[in-house]
């Protein structure tokens, strides 16, 4: 039994390491290996272990049942983290000073009981819990707060500018009554175009937003970066705009978002005709092809390189510049239909 026990510990921890790796490389099937590695480490290896070495000694129950809790908790939080999965947050909270507050006195507690003289087991585990909790601490490392307030300035800068190229846009379309009739409907067309993507990506600011802050969707769209609470939280926001699909990042709103901005893409480039200049412009600022990784060098598609992992400030920063961009290239089409 102990070898058994020894062998499918060995495989569980080979499985989590390669799958570590697959998901650093961004290759298929890491949250498989993650999740199958991890899972079956607390729920099979773990727990036998434990019983098994009990059985062995028949003592300290209470202490084998404490540190197998907090054996599992703590490996529960890093695939939680790993796979940024809605909680990770709240377990890595709990996890962090679980062992110091709970493990170590009961092992003090059963030392002290069996009056076990050997100081080197004491030292043992208070190095394997400062470990423990270094690992812990990282995992749950923020950013700083200048890198996330310097977020909050860029988006008021392309905040106004979207609104400047906003106002510009619809002064051209209430002067355009010298335009025939058709280009006339061309120019409400790309308005309304536009104005529907920029107000879908609106909402789905306001619902990261909501969700992230856990508020109302009311109260979410008045508040401004800079006053969010949680704007290093990339749990939720990866797990919005991603969801399962963290190798393609297909099926979730990062995907729906691509779909969308496609759609608008080939109705103006539709529109803009023959003008070849503008439609290299328009393609140019709405390209949603599939991106390379600098660090890793693997092609990602666009949705992986945009919002995997991405903070909630630095995915509101990203949505907000697609605004603008929405923006500019409704410009580029109404300058195209006006010339021609």
């Amino acid at each position: 039994m102990k070898k058994l026990i020894y062998i499918s510990g060995v495989i569980c921890l080979n499985i989590i390491v390669i799958g570590g790796l697959f998901k650093v490389m961004h290759w298929p099937g890491a949250g498989i290996l993650l999740g199958v590695g991890m899972l079956t480490f607390a729920f099979v290896v773990l727990p036998a272990a434990f019983v098994n070495s009990y059985k062995a000694e028949r003592k300290s129950l209470s202490l084998y049942i404490v540190g197998y809790f907090c054996a599992f908790i703590f490996v529960l939080s890093v695939l939680f983290k790993m796979m940024h999965w809605p909680g990770a947050g709240p377990l890595l909270v709990i996890s962090l000073p679980l062992p110091i507050i709970l493990f170590l006195p009961v092992f003090n507690y059963h030392q002290r009981k069996l009056k076990v003289e050997n100081p080197s087991n004491l030292i043992g585990v208070m190095f394997l819990l400062v470990y423990y909790s270094l690992f812990s601490a990282l995992l749950s490392l923020n950013v700083s707060k200048d890198i996330l307030n310097a977020f909050t300035v860029n988006i008021e800068q392309i905040e106004n500018t979207k609104q400047a190229f906003e106002f510009k846009n619809n002064s051209e379309l209430s002067a355009s009554d010298s335009l025939n009739i058709r280009n006339k409907e061309y120019l409400e067309r790309i308005n309304l175009l536009s104005s529907g993507i920029t107000g879908y990506i609106h909402k789905l600011k306001t619902d990261l937003i909501a969700s992230t802050e856990k508020i109302d969707p009311k109260i979410a769209d008045t508040i401004p970066a800079l006053f969010l609470n949680t704007k290093d939280n990339y749990d939720i926001p990866t797990n919005i705009m991603i969801g399962t699909d963290q190798i393609m990042g297909k099926g979730a709103k990062a995907s729906e978002l691509k779909n969308k901005i496609d759609e608008f893409k080939s109705q103006l480039l539709l529109i803009v005709g023959n003008d070849q200049l503008a439609k290299d412009r328009i393609s140019k600022l709405l390209n949603t092809q599939g991106r390379k990784n600098k660090y890793t060098n693997n092609t990602e598609t666009w949705e992986i390189s945009e919002f995997y992992g991405s903070m909630l400030i630095s995915t509101i920063y990203k949505l907000t510049s697609l605004e603008m961009d929405m923006r500019i290239a409704e410009s580029e089409a109404i300058q195209a239909v006006k010339i021609n």
